[in-house]
């Protein structure tokens, strides 16, 4: 038992660490392959920077370099209530009537939503500043004056149930969508999208029946999603209920209780995740993120155990499912894959290793740990092997603990109190996901843990990419605008209206954040010579921003400012870049800030300082 102790307290410390290059590269060269067909590599970029990627081939200025779905996303919530996405995809389901509807709706009923926490503050006199923000409140009122200029309540319900077809409509197809096994709101571009979602992450995720899951579940079409803020408790809103039946899949089986379910071998409490999205919902749903991570890892890893060979099925799956809704055909694929036979062996003999060296160092400890081809049997050790082998696509991500990684806000007065408090909403969200994962937290304990609970967290803030996703609304009503006359004429006495009451919003994308196993080794350039870009596919391309020569590092920007069109960084002077990149721990010294830097007066030089991400 102490043995047992001892590696579940060292295990967590391991599973943070980023495996040297000569340990990740089988698996590199895979997701590389994969992804680029072999456009890219990734190497040590030198500098001091770690792993960088480098282009196989040369690029003229607009090629796309290589198209990647995430390993794992997540719709923003606030984006949820607006549009409406597939929950593994993330491309628009539905129809362009409903969209519009959906959007405008959501005007309404956030105004009115204000409107009553208004009357709610005047009330108590409240000076809170969590009031009623009046640049929210005038904006709103803004876009419901152009609503109720336009179009009425009744036409807007027509839209939305399809009593009313706008012109040309039907040229803009959409999938229709597929609702979750789960009974949650999730939704779903194809059957396979929705197997492939149940059987990687959301089997442990959805919350299931109102009756199972009280308080709040995933959003219209992914779950409460979002992005780590600079802010410990950023996403205030009223939460989504999940509606609909248990779950009924293959590989579960109930265990006599109204919300706990078995799913592949791990007990899942369902009236227990609704209390958790709760509170993601009020404070940070980054934290949705995470538990999508720690869901896929646990699921991978009972594969493992079972015998079974996960990594290549899933591979061919999510395939499959990307090439569905992959318009033009090429391949498009993610470390979501997993890293299947060879190329995960390093990693884990790798692991078992640290992990032994770490025992070593406990006086009587024994330090006897199975080897990483002894993972089809759930004998004592095995699970740590399995989890390491599945844990994989995660450790190339740069993590360190979300309270001490976050640059503090410049109008915190405080900044021990405010690490504080977003350690202490990390162990809240923590402390709710345990009773609902009773089987994860008895197994796998270590995912479970403060230390990878909050280094994902970190993860995610350091390594993650937000993601638009085109609308095909803006679409449509470019498509009408192009039309010849009178043919245009005649569709604007139907379409102008609507287009009026959208207004400036018309256009609006799914928003989403997510972790791209190849993209996130790309390191940062304030004059980068590539840049990304969200697809309607749900993929997110990375595309040349000039000419690109063979054997040349490709670089991103990891900040971007207000008012920059083009997202190089550009607008920003040396010293509010170094200030945004704070929180990714370097000093950045691309050929930018080199110029300005020698053009800076000069100080003394400070030691030990990151020049780069990894």
């Amino acid at each position: 038992m102490a043995a047992t102790n001892n590696i579940q307290r060292h295990l967590p410390s391991v599973l943070l660490q980023i495996p040297p290059l000569d340990v990740s590269r089988p698996y590199l060269q895979q997701i590389a392959r994969d992804v680029s067909n072999d456009n890219v590599r990734v190497q040590d970029a030198g500098s001091g920077k770690g792993k960088g990627i480098f282009a196989s081939k040369e690029f003229s200025e607009g090629d796309v370099i290589f198209r990647e779905c995430p390993l794992v996303a997540m719709q923003h919530n606030e984006s949820s209530k607006e549009t409406t996405v597939c929950a593994h995809s993330h491309v628009f389901v539905g129809s362009v009537e409903q969209l519009i509807a959906k959007s405008l709706v959501n005007v309404i009923e956030s105004a009115a939503a204000l409107a009553a926490q208004g009357d709610h503050d005047k009330a108590r006199d409240s000076d809170d500043e969590d009031g009623v923000e009046d640049e929210e409140a005038e904006e709103l009122q803004q876009r419901m004056e152009l609503i109720n200029q336009h179009v009425s309540t009744a036409e807007i319900e027509q839209l939305q149930t399809g009593a009313l077809k706008l012109p040309l409509s039907e040229r803009m197809q959409l999938p229709e969508p597929i609702p979750c096994r789960g009974g949650c709101h999730a939704l779903y571009s194809s059957a396979a999208a929705e197997e492939a979602a149940w059987q990687q992450q959301h089997c442990l995720l959805c919350p299931g029946t109102p009756a199972a899951a009280p308080t709040a579940g995933p959003s219209s079409s992914s779950g409460a999603g979002g992005s780590s803020t600079r802010s410990a408790a950023s996403h205030h809103h009223p939460p989504h209920n999940p509606c609909g039946s248990g779950s009924a899949a293959a590989g579960s089986s109930h265990t006599g209780s109204a919300t706990l379910d078995c799913q592949y071998g791990l007990e899942v409490d369902r009236a227990s995740l609704g209390m958790f999205y709760d509170h993601a919902a009020r404070t940070n749903d980054i934290f949705v993120l995470v538990a999508k991570a720690v869901a896929m890892t646990a699921l991978r890893a009972m594969h493992i155990l079972q015998g079974h060979q996960p990594m290549q099925q899933q591979q061919q799956q999510h395939l499959g499912v990307r090439q569905e809704v992959q318009q033009g055909g090429s391949s498009a694929v993610s470390g979501s894959a997993g890293a299947p036979g060879s190329v995960s062996a390093g990693y884990v003999e790798w692991g078992l290793s640290q992990l032994k060296g770490s025992l070593q160092g406990d006086h009587g400890t024994s330090t006897s740990l199975p080897s990483s081809s002894s993972t089809a049997a759930c004998t004592p050790g095995m699970a740590e092997a399995a989890l390491l082998e599945a844990w994989m696509p995660l450790s190339m991500g740069w993590k360190r603990l979300w309270w001490e990684s976050v640059a503090v806000p410049e109008d915190v007065e405080d900044e021990q109190a405010f690490r504080q408090q977003l350690k202490e909403l990390t162990a809240e969200s923590l402390e709710l996901m345990k009773p609902a994962w009773p089987g994860v937290a008895a197994l796998f304990p270590a995912l479970m843990s403060m230390e990878v609970w909050g280094g994902l967290v970190g993860m995610f803030e350091l390594n993650n990419l937000a993601m638009a996703v085109p609308s095909p609304v803006e679409d449509y009503f470019l498509l009408v605008d192009g039309l010849p006359e009178p043919e245009k004429a005649a569709c604007q006495q139907s379409t102008q209206k609507w287009l009026d009451a959208l207004d400036k919003w018309y256009d609006v994308p799914a928003q989403g954040t997510g972790f791209m196993a190849l993209q996130s080794c790309a390191n940062h350039s304030c004059e980068p010579n590539a840049a990304t870009e969200g697809e309607g596919t749900g993929l997110t391309a990375v595309y040349a921003r000039r000419a690109i020569k063979e054997g040349e590092e490709i670089t991103i920007t990891y900040i971007e400012e207000d008012g920059d069109e083009d997202g190089t960084g550009k607008a920003l002077s040396f010293k509010q870049r170094q200030a945004a990149l704070r929180d990714y721990g370097f000093k950045c010294q691309c050929t930018l800030c080199l110029r300005d830097a020698a053009k800076a007066p000069k100080k003394p030089s400070r030691s030990g300082v990151k020049t780069g991400r990894r």
